[in-house]
């Protein structure tokens, strides 16, 4: 594998894509960050069996090739070259890197032990554009709770109410209800759940992204979720359990009601 980028690029991707990294990995691999250099692009993707991400840098490939590296020694490494182009060139599992007057040498684990990442384009997919997702996320999120003993309180579940989608969020304490103006297919008439974290990462990477549009792709049958955003995919399983009825939680009626603004 030989291939070179610029480092300012690299080094944001890189950022990203640690982020889906676990902290206490279950599984030495998992505390790796996969490059892959085919196709005249580099594809870095990591995961923790959970949730992963996919994310596509446009890169100058010379020899294609894989192999995966601790997340955290190339993040540090690469943020602390200066800007420009970087080259790296793969001999065995050791990936020579060079950057102006810098050189290093990281040894990695073959990409052969990776986890499959899943791929998006099997099942229908729902469209977003950024504010259509962004809103209803940031409205609804913050009252998931982070206790991750508790996962059915830590996602966002989507479902199809009155012909439209609706977010909700819940920590058993507060509750958030968006509906939106967006038409939602009939397979979410029961909902599903998303943690609220990933939701949390797709608008912040959206954000960066220069196509403002989203695709969400479930699949019931694979039990996930997968993002499709313009250079990166993210997925995540579904959070399985049953979800308090927020419906019974919402007061009906009301002996005060007061609308100020905002």
């Amino acid at each position: 594998m030989k291939f070179d980028c610029l480092q300012e690029n690299l080094s944001k991707a890189l950022l990203t894509v640690s982020r889906f990294t676990p902290s206490r990995p279950q599984l030495p691999i998992l505390a790796n960050v996969l490059l892959s250099a085919k196709k005249g692009e580099l594809l870095l993707g990591a995961t923790n069996l959970e949730s992963g991400i996919n994310l596509h840098l446009g890169a100058k490939i010379d020899e294609e090739g894989e192999i995966t590296l601790p997340a955290k020694t190339l993040t540090e490494l690469i943020g602390s070259f200066p800007p420009g182009r970087i080259e790296f060139l793969l001999e065995e599992n050791n990936l020579k890197i060079s950057c102006q007057k810098n050189q290093a040498v990281l040894s990695g684990i073959s990409a052969s032990e990776f986890p499959p990442l899943p791929k998006a384009g099997k099942e229908e997919v729902l469209k977003f554009s950024s504010e259509e997702i962004a809103g209803p996320v940031s409205q609804t999120s913050y009252c998931a709770a982070t206790d991750e003993s508790r996962p059915v309180l830590g996602a966002v579940k989507i479902l199809e109410k009155d012909g439209f989608l609706s977010f909700v969020a819940t920590d058993g304490y507060r509750l958030s209800l968006k509906t939106t103006k967006i038409k939602a297919p009939k397979n979410l008439t029961k909902g599903v759940l998303l943690p609220a974290r990933i939701l949390t990462e797709v608008v912040k990477i959206l954000a960066e992204s220069e196509k403002k549009e989203v695709g969400l792709e479930i699949s019931a049958q694979n039990n996930q979720a997968i993002f499709s955003l313009d250079s990166a995919e993210i997925f995540c399983r579904l959070i399985e359990g049953q979800y308090p009825d927020f419906q019974k939680i919402i007061p009906a009626s009301f002996s005060t009601k007061t609308t100020f603004s905002k």
